[in-house]
Parts: structure tokens; sequence; C-alpha cells
């Protein structure tokens, strides 16, 4: 049986939770932020590479933490852990389009648009809402303005060519792409952690 089997398992002879894998995914999502959290505070009160040396912080487990453990989960921030933080360092700071929706979500950014314009936005709105301000503003130190002009001024020339062809939504879309990706589809983020693993 596994950890995660086990903890599924002890939560249902504590608690009266129903059989089935959704709640068994629930149990593990919810267990796995908390240890998550754990981790991340035992990181930043115990972890002090530069005043420290590795057999120190060794030394420095957590009162009932077993050793073991706590070996294993410092040589993964001395190793892995380090690797993928570099690496979400390094993709912060090639990031030149902050984006400014806070904690609401993009799926209900494009539910509100939708309820006010009763259509679904183009990519170049969506982009557009989630990174202007509600003053109008952007981020500083950021291109996105520039972008977005560049993105407006192909937009009107392609309307000004295929204005009873196309959708504006189309070329829209077209023009974001165009000038986001080169014309080319967009690369998932994931292939960052994979790039991670491979330096």
């Amino acid at each position: 049986m596994t950890f995660q089997h086990m903890l599924c398992y002890l939560d249902g002879s504590r608690f009266v939770i129903p059989n089935g894998d959704c709640y068994d995914q629930g149990i593990l999502k919810r267990t796995g932020k908390s240890l998550r959290l754990y981790r991340h505070s035992l990181k930043k009160k115990l972890f002090k590479p530069t005043t420290l040396t590795k057999e120190q912080i060794y030394q420095s487990a957590p009162s009932g933490h077993p050793h073991d453990s706590w070996i294993d989960l410092v040589d993964y921030w001395y190793g892995k852990g380090q690797r993928y933080s570099d690496c979400g360092k390094e993709a912060r700071a090639l990031q030149n389009h902050v984006h400014t929706s806070g904690a609401k979500s993009y799926a209900n950014i494009r539910a509100s648009f939708e309820e006010r314009n009763n259509r679904e936005p183009s990519v170049l709105e969506m982009f557009r809402s989630t990174h202007q301000k509600k003053d109008g503003t952007f981020v500083k130190d950021t291109v996105t303005e520039d972008f977005l002009d560049d993105a407006d001024a192909n937009v009107q020339t392609e309307i000004d060519i295929y204005s009873n062809t196309k959708p504006r939504v189309q070329i829209e879309n077209e023009a974001f792409n165009k000038l986001m990706y080169g014309g080319r589809n967009p690369q998932s983020s994931r292939w960052l952690w994979i790039w991670c693993e491979t330096k």
C-alpha cells in the first residue's frame, strides 16, 4: 500500500467520506498542499546555506521530524530544488509581460467579458484585459503597451484589407499569434521544467 493510499484509508477510517477516486484525489490534493506549506516553512526557518554548512543544516532537523527524511529534504534543496528555483528565477527575469488580473481566474475574466459583450473574446482582448491596470495603464518596465499598439496597428491593417471576409475576432487572434509567437503555435510552460531537468 502506497503512502497516498494509506492517507486515504486513515482519513476514511476517522471520518465519514464516501468511496470514490474523486474523494481520494481531494484528500491527496489537500494533504499535498499542507505538506508543501510545511516544507516551505521548514526551508524558510532552517535552510540557511549562506551562513551554515550542509552538515550543520543536517544536524538542525526539527523535533519530531525523522532524521533520514530531513537529510533527503536538505539534499533536495541543495540539488534538484535549487535547479528548479534557478530556472524559475531565470524565467521570471525573461518575462516582459506581467498580468494584472490578481487572483481572478482567466475563466472568470472570460465569463465576465462574454456577459458584457454577448460573445467570446479574442486572444488579444483577453491579453489586454489581463495585462492592463484598471486605470488603463501598464506595468512599468514591460513591453506590453508597445506590443498592444503593434497588435492594434496590425488588426487595423487587416480589417482594411479583409473587412468583409474575416470576422474581427479571427483577425485579432491572427495578429496576436503573429506578434507573440511569430506565427508558430505557442509552447506549453511544462517545457520549462523539461529544460530544467536537462540542464
